[in-house]
C-alpha cells in the first residue's frame, strides 16, 4: 500500500497540472498548496532572509507557472518545483554576493518560531543561554564561509531538514553528490567550531555533543 503512495501522488499531480493547463486555476491551487510548505523552507534554509525567502518564493511560483508546458507528466513534479526554486536561490546568492543572515532572536513571516540550527544541534542536555547563542552564532558563522555547493546542501539538509533524495531531485545530481558535499560540510564545519573554543582557552564541549549528533543523523 506504502509503495503506491508515490505513484498515487504523481497521478495526482499529473491530472493538476493538465488541469492547469486546461486553464481550471484549481489544478495550480492544488500543486501551490502542496508545496508551498517545503518550497518555503528550501528557500529560507538557503538564503536565511525572511523577504528574500519569500520574493523568491512567488518568484519560484510564477516560473513555474509560465513554464508548466514544459514540464514532463511522466516524471514527479516536486523535483521539478524545487529545482526551479534552488536554481533561482543559487543565482540570487551568487548575483548579491552576500551572506545569508538570520537574526537570533527572528520570529519569521506568519508568526511561527522556527529552529534554525536543525535536530542535529539539538543538544538536549540544558545548555546556559549565552553558551547557547554562541553556538548557533559560531555554526552560522562557519556555515557562511563554506563553498557555495557545500552551504546550499549543508542548509538544505540541516536547517531545512530536507531529505537526500529531496536535495538531489532540487538541485538535479545524483544522491551520492549530495552525501559527499555534505560530508565534506560537515567535516570543515567540525573543524571549524573545534578552533573557536581553542583561541579562547575553552574546551569544545558542546562541539563535541554536535559531532556526535551529526555523525547520528541519517
Amino acid at each position: 500500500m506504502a509503495e503506491s503512495r508515490p505513484q498515487e501522488e504523481r497521478s495526482e499531480e499529473a491530472a493538476w497540472v493538465a488541469q492547469a493547463l486546461a486553464g481550471d486555476p484549481r489544478g495550480f491551487d492544488a500543486l501551490m498548496c502542496r508545496y508551498h510548505a517545503p518550497l518555503r523552507r528550501m528557500l529560507r534554509a538557503m538564503v536565511r532572509n525572511p523577504q528574500d525567502t519569500e520574493d523568491l518564493l512567488q518568484e519560484t511560483f510564477l516560473r513555474v507557472y509560465r513554464f508548466l508546458h514544459r514540464f514532463d507528466s511522466t516524471r514527479p513534479f516536486g523535483p521539478w518545483l524545487l529545482r526551479i526554486g534552488s536554481n533561482l536561490a543559487r543565482n540570487h546568492l551568487r548575483r548579491t554576493r552576500r551572506t545569508p543572515t538570520l537574526s537570533l532572536d527572528e520570529t519569521p513571516a506568519g508568526g511561527e518560531q522556527e529552529s534554525y540550527e536543525g535536530e542535529w544541534l539539538a543538544d538536549r542536555r540544558p545548555l546556559e543561554a549565552l553558551e547557547h547563542q554562541r553556538l548557533l552564532a559560531a555554526t552560522r558563522a562557519a556555515i557562511a564561509k563554506l563553498p557555495l555547493e557545500q552551504r546550499v546542501v549543508v542548509e538544505m539538509r540541516l536547517i531545512g531538514e530536507m531529505s537526500y533524495k529531496e536535495i538531489a531531485g532540487a538541485l538535479g545530481v545524483p544522491m551520492g553528490t549530495v552525501m559527499s558535499r555534505l560530508n565534506r560540510g560537515r567535516r570543515q564545519l567540525q573543524a571549524a567550531l573545534r578552533m573557536g573554543p581553542a583561541r579562547r582557552g575553552e574546551q569544545p564541549a558542546d562541539v563535541a555533543a554536535t559531532e556526535r549528533t551529526a555523525e547520528e543523523a541519517p
